[in-house]
């Protein structure tokens, strides 16, 4: 094999894409960022060039005012591999820095003036073969609150649509409705570079997306890999320097550590390459790895966002940091932030439906639509089956965002519910973390409930299209497949709607389910209260595509022998009485559903009589 196979300028790295929008396409980032994403995916990363005219104007104001100092991380460029922390270099202003910088090219005469590909040869012999000691002082992560944006007003005095620190507040943008003010993430960072000060392999905070501008000064050169080789990526790295990792599982959310790209190209990992020039932007999408470094002194400013394309990659987030392996603190709710986004929506749907008929904001609320749903359905299990172990259940208000912490087993931000202990009140957990972290009896924990199946339901309902509301949307006319029980509701009879086209085997809807649960007599087994009986049976709705009466009995029937062969001090502790007698009859159900369930079946059965009349062989 070659010498020089896993030399970095030497792998076979692809080119980034890079985009010239129109100044129509310019005009709305959300909408264009979400465009090109189908585009990007195979690469992760990908660089826009303004149209002319178009790019935004640098904030000379800001940048004058100098007085604050800040600290820089001094990076060891030859060491880069080893996953060392970098430690705090000299404290500069803006001016002084600049001049460090410029003062630090001039020890690179052979330098001056050289191509991109010259640069990245030269920094990649540094890392790769330490071939001489370089130590560079990075200004990096500093506050656009106390160092300024570098995003100046436009010419009548508006500020520019790609402004980063206006960007958090599109209508397309999930993080707007986050409250507090997340450094980096919903408000901007700004980065002083200067020659082969380097941003090492990560990847962004709950796998967001981020949009960095490089306002003025050298080039810098990127690095990046899609999303789908995330996992691939992290192991390559950790097989790769495993003593890092096993001294720091964490260590890639540290941002020290810089796997030469050479050596992922060779493990198989697919990297792509681009070199973002002064007045450009670089877009990083959902749980891309990226690295690079600059070429010379030079201003950029970053923040991240979350679009339609972000949703599903939140919650796989989530779901990593609190089971995989590398655990670390959530950031914000991700439940909160669904919820919250799809209620603004919803509100906006209440006031206005009409004129909100764009095909970007219908894709978007179908999204949180489904992705409310499926939170919703996870709720309802885990509510569930923590009621029926014995946890009390109890409802409270939400806590304000400020006040939201982590699962003290897997470092989420829960929101929907929390699980509290009586011998750590103050601490959290997660429903999948309910029985953890303690040894307090079931009895001893508290189901605290912060947003009920009520209030999601309904937003749900709210963001569906008009044609889906049935009879709550004002001038949507009923059909055959609205559910039996919202006619029912009506006022027509049973006779009426037997005269109507009913499909055959329509299948229970959760209303009528929970009218039917309701009527359950059950003599072997009595809950405590008829809220305990109905959240026993979610999870047997649940499991049953036609949700018919016999099948429902069935369930619980099997539910009755689980009973039998409880201990009496497990059943007590469920807060189930068991006495022996026959088993469960449908008592005070709706009769106009019990008979349109039987017209149903009757006339199945005719159809089919009929069927089969028809097919039956004549004779010759």
């Amino acid at each position: 094999m070659n010498a020089n196979a896993h030399r970095t300028i030497d792998a076979a790295l692809d080119d980034a894409p890079v985009f010239y929008p129109t100044a129509e396409e310019f005009s709305d980032p959300m909408v264009y960022l979400s465009s090109i994403e189908p585009k990007v995916r195979r690469y992760g990363i990908c660089k826009i060039v303004p149209p002319p005219g178009c790019a935004p104007a640098f904030n000379e104001d800001a940048w004058g005012r100098d007085t604050e100092r800040f600290e820089t991380k001094q990076q060891h460029i030859d060491a880069l591999r080893e996953g060392r922390t970098f430690k705090f270099g000299k404290e500069y202003t803006k001016a002084e820095y600049t001049t460090a910088a410029i003062e630090f090219d001039k020890q690179f005469s052979s330098l001056a003036g050289a191509g991109s590909e010259t640069m990245e040869r030269r920094f990649w012999d540094v890392v790769e073969t330490q071939s001489e000691k370089i130590a560079v002082d990075y200004g990096n992560d500093l506050d656009v609150n106390v160092f300024g944006s570098m995003f100046a007003a436009t010419s009548d005095g508006l500020r520019h649509p790609w402004d980063l620190g206006h960007l958090f507040a599109h209508p397309l943008n999930l993080l707007r409705v986050i409250e507090h003010e997340i450094a980096g993430v919903t408000k901007p960072w700004l980065y002083l570079g200067m020659r082969f000060a380097t941003f090492c392999w990560h990847v962004e905070d709950h796998f967001l997306c981020s949009l960095n501008y490089l306002h003025r000064g050298a080039s810098k050169t990127w690095y990046g890999i899609p999303g789908v080789d995330a996992e691939a990526f992290e192991n390559c790295a950790r097989a790769t320097v495993p003593h890092l990792f096993k001294d720091a599982p964490d260590i890639l959310h540290q941002i020290i550590t810089m796997v030469p790209p050479g050596v992922l190209v060779q493990h198989g990992i697919k990297v792509s390459r681009l070199v973002q020039n002064e007045g450009e932007f670089v877009v990083t999408f959902p749980r891309a790895y990226h690295a690079g470094f600059s070429h010379g002194f030079n201003v950029a400013e970053a923040v991240n966002f979350g679009h339609i394309g972000w949703l599903n990659f939140g919650q796989k987030a989530v779901d990593v940091y609190s089971k995989g392996a590398f655990k670390r603190n959530a950031v914000f709710a991700h439940q909160r932030l669904v919820v919250d986004a799809s209620e603004s929506f919803a509100r906006a749907y209440d006031i206005a439906r009409t004129s909100l008929q764009s095909k970007s904001i219908g894709t978007l609320t179908s999204a949180l639509r489904k992705e409310l749903e499926r939170m919703l359905s996870d709720e309802q299990y885990f509510r569930a089956s923590l009621v029926r172990r014995g946890l009390q259940l109890k409802e409270v208000k939400p806590t304000v965002e400020n006040d939201d912490v982590c699962c003290v087993r897997c470092k989420a931000i829960p929101f929907l519910s929390v699980v509290r202990c009586r011998c750590l009140p103050t601490a959290v957990r997660c429903l999948s973390h309910a029985m953890d972290a303690c040894s307090c009896e079931p009895e001893h924990r508290c189901l605290e409930i912060r947003a009920s199946v009520h209030h999601l339901s309904n937003i749900i309902l709210r963001l569906s299209p008009a044609s889906a509301r049935g009879a709550n949307h004002k001038g949507t006319r009923e059909t055959a497949t609205t559910p039996l029980s919202r006619r029912l509701a009506h006022g027509k009879d049973a006779e009426s709607i037997k005269s109507e086209h009913v499909p055959l085997g329509t299948p229970w809807t959760d209303e009528e389910l929970m009218q039917l649960v309701k009527g359950i007599k059950i003599h072997n087994i009595n809950l405590k209260s008829q809220r305990d009986r109905a959240i026993m049976l979610i999870p047997v709705a649940a499991m049953i595509p036609t949700r018919t009466q016999t099948q429902v009995q069935s369930k619980l029937k099997k539910f009755e022998a689980q009973v039998q062969r409880m201990t009496a001090e497990r059943r007590a502790q469920l807060g189930i009485e068991f006495t022996h007698s026959r088993g469960f009859t449908p008592n005070h159900v709706d009769p106009r559903l019990l008979e349109l369930k039987r017209a149903e079946r009757e006339a199945r059965a005719q159809r089919t009589e009929k069927r089969q009349k028809t097919q039956a062989p004549t004779g010759v």
